[in-house]
């Protein structure tokens, strides 16, 4: 009875090795995720200038540098966004202003042409 008790024990203090140098291998291959995750939030939450540096493995570095264009892509698409939507206010000012009979010069052609005013 005294050998299957040791045999436990051995057996579980060779499982419970197993599992820590487990533990440590998958935590040392993770590790280069983590500043990619913390990339991926900041640029969620609005941080289109952050860069991660392709690091790690070729697979990993390749992800890396995706992310990066990702990140440029989507803050040029949100500046885009952002003047599309100030000329889209710009341009109802001045169909405001012709419906009114009121016409603004402009250096821009599109707000330049204004409608005749009627002569009273």
């Amino acid at each position: 009875m005294g050998r299957i008790v040791t045999q436990l024990q051995v057996g579980s203090a060779i499982a419970v090795a197993l599992f820590l140098i487990t533990m440590m291998v998958v935590s040392r291959a993770l590790a280069p995720i983590q500043p990619l995750s913390q990339a991926m939030t900041k640029i969620e939450s609005g941080g289109y200038d952050t860069r991660v540096k392709p690091d790690g493995p070729p697979e990993l570095a390749a992800i890396c540098t995706k992310l990066n264009h990702l990140a440029a892509a989507l803050g040029d698409a949100v500046d885009d966004k952002r003047r599309l939507a100030e000329r889209v206010v710009s341009l109802q000012d001045v169909e405001r202003r012709r419906s009114h009979g009121n016409c603004m010069m402009s250096s821009d052609p599109i707000f330049s042409r204004c409608a005749p005013t009627p002569v009273p």
